[in-house]
């Protein structure tokens, strides 16, 4: 049975902390109150860790990419790479006359030359995402995008402010930037996002369109949601008499299940003061979460032996990662074989972003090849490697991975 597109099964007990560790706490609420007041606190900080001028604070990072292209007529060809969010991809479906899929590296950031070959006279927009915390090659994608006159658009949803390249921060390389306070997003919050820019032209077009104000609804079911799925999962996994939550998911079917006339129509919405205050609050902690999330993950590659079955992420100050998720390619092996064993030790596991050109609705979408994207994506799993990890939990997890590899 071909099993590329089943989601791992999900531990009975949990040895080591799940995948996913959001940072925000009920506290939070109450440190951030009176809510209304936090917005402008938040907006400055962002600003100063992400080397900005301007922030506008939004219900989701998608609401940025909407706003570019309604402000600055961007409804030509885009440019990106096919591991993305759903969501994110079926809006710029609507947006855009065309999507044209780069390849990756191993490390699942844009390859450059891939890109190269791609852009033309009717690109608008090079998107490039720096992709599970990891760093793309923003300089060379930042010269690419300048001889051939493409606004560049930084994806930084997965890395925190502060990490830089050539003492540049992430965010500012862009014409633009989007960012994400989901609960599996570096603040782990209780969603909302933003758009940031240097640029006052881009600035002026996108706060001249209108935004709605976000109800209670949106923050209330990421609070009730943040709790069952994540911080109680391990309770859940354990005392749930029935299967159906532990056994493996066709996680094809989930991601298409997101259908493609959803964003037909799209409101803008402004992100609610509850998920401002919460942001502010992760805001503030997050240096040193990062910090703590790094020394983890370079903890974990100390701790397993090299093997030619295995590629770990790369952590360089030319392209430095920030570990927002830990992944790991198996160069033998069936992934689905080898997250079972991973379960049944008592560790979560996960696969994500199904490529989109592998999806029905992309499929006919422009390429170059992409041999790296469909092996990057058969060939990962992410382990838990965040910042709320004990040392003997690095340790076990670390046991496990060298048994795993031991039975390749």
């Amino acid at each position: 049975m071909d099993t590329n597109w089943l989601q791992p099964p999900i531990p009975t007990h949990f040895k080591v902390q799940t995948l996913v560790q959001p940072q925000w706490r009920l506290a939070d609420l109450r440190n951030g109150f009176p809510w209304t007041s936090a917005q402008e606190e938040l907006k400055k900080m962002i600003c100063r860790q992400y080397g900005v001028q301007h922030c506008l604070l939004l219900d989701r990072a998608r609401t940025g990419l909407y706003l570019l292209a309604k402000g600055l007529g961007l409804q030509r060809e885009w440019v990106l790479t096919s591991c993305m969010h759903r969501p994110s991809a079926v809006l710029i479906h609507h947006l855009a006359g065309a999507m044209t899929f780069a390849d990756v590296l191993d490390d699942f950031t844009m390859d450059p030359a891939s890109a190269a070959k791609l852009l033309n006279a009717e690109t608008d927009v090079l998107l490039v995402t720096h992709m599970y915390g990891k760093s793309a090659d923003i300089r060379t994608l930042r010269e690419l995008a300048d001889r051939r006159k493409t606004m560049l658009i930084e994806n930084c949803v997965h890395v925190p402010g502060g990490i830089r390249v050539d003492n540049q921060p992430l965010g500012s390389w862009g014409d633009a930037a989007i960012l994400s306070f989901n609960v599996d997003k570096p603040l782990g919050g209780l969603l909302g996002g933003a758009l940031i820019t240097n640029r006052e032209d881009i600035w002026r077009a996108v706060t001249a369109l209108s935004l709605k104000p976000q109800g209670w609804g949106e923050a209330w079911n990421r609070m009730y949601t943040t709790y069952l799925a994540y911080r109680l999962k391990p309770l859940i996994m354990r005392w749930y008499p029935g299967k159906a939550l532990r056994s493996p998911k066709n996680g094809v079917a989930e991601i298409e299940a997101f259908k493609i006339g959803a964003y037909a129509r799209y409101q803008p919405l402004s992100i609610h003061p509850v998920q401002a205050a919460v942001a502010l609050e992760a805001l503030k902690k997050c240096p040193q979460v990062t910090q703590q999330r790094v020394e983890n993950a370079r903890l974990l590659m100390d701790r397993i032996e090299n093997s030619p079955y295995l590629i770990l992420p790369q952590d360089d100050l030319r392209r430095p990662h920030s570990f927002l998720y830990f992944p790991i390619l198996f160069n033998k092996g069936e992934r689905f074989e080898i997250s079972r064993q991973y379960a049944e030790m008592g560790v979560e596991t996960k696969w994500r972003y199904y490529p989109l050109h592998l999806q029905k609705d992309f499929s006919r979408c422009r390429h170059a090849g992409l041999e790296g994207t469909e092996a990057a994506w058969r060939r990962h799993l992410l382990l838990p490697a965040g910042a709320g990890m004990a040392r003997e939990e690095i340790d076990y997890l670390s046991e496990c991975t060298r048994r795993i590899l031991g039975n390749l």
